[in-house]
């Protein structure tokens, strides 16, 4: 029908929650079925932009990275690719962890093609906004990345001296 939005559906029928399909994209990852959740993913961003679950994308662009990154290296650009979509839509939802989180996996690939100032400069920045809630898994985990990509620069700056 005109004007009616699309909804997303599962094998049973269709899904009133949209973050059910989310987690059995996880799960499927989980057990080694990669191809499978992408599907899943691809289908979740083609509905999610004509309905209100907009706040949901950042988290689909980076797990869609995430699974393109367990099929090899080749895949390495549009995983990136995924991981800076993530970013601006989060952004866009003004949620930082999201960015944080998105930021993160940019950060790891930028590190494992050599680009590690690069990372340590994005990372640095959204960390940066960070006032509170260190204790956080998450800023832990950016933290803990920000220290070795800043460790392994001063080790540069010291070994061509």
């Amino acid at each position: 029908m005109a004007g009616e939005s699309k909804k997303l559906y599962s094998p049973y029928g269709p899904v009133n929650e949209p973050k059910i399909p989310l987690l059995a994209a996880r799960a499927l990852a989980k057990i080694g079925r990669s191809t499978e959740a992408i599907a899943i993913l691809a289908d979740m961003l083609s509905v999610i932009e004509p309905t209100s679950h907009l706040s949901m994308k950042p988290d689909v662009c980076s797990l869609k990275g995430d699974l393109l990154l367990i099929d090899g290296p080749s895949q390495q650009a549009e995983a990136a690719d995924n991981y800076r979509q993530a970013i601006v839509l989060a952004r866009q939802n003004s949620d930082r962890i999201a960015e944080l989180g998105a930021t993160m996996r940019l950060a790891q690939v930028l590190r494992d093609s050599g680009r590690r100032a690069e990372a340590r400069t994005m990372l640095a920045e959204i960390y940066g906004w960070f006032t509170e809630g260190f204790e956080t898994v998450d800023l832990k985990e950016g933290k803990a990345l920000l220290d070795q990509l800043t460790a392994y620069r001063i080790s540069q700056h010291h070994s061509s001296n």
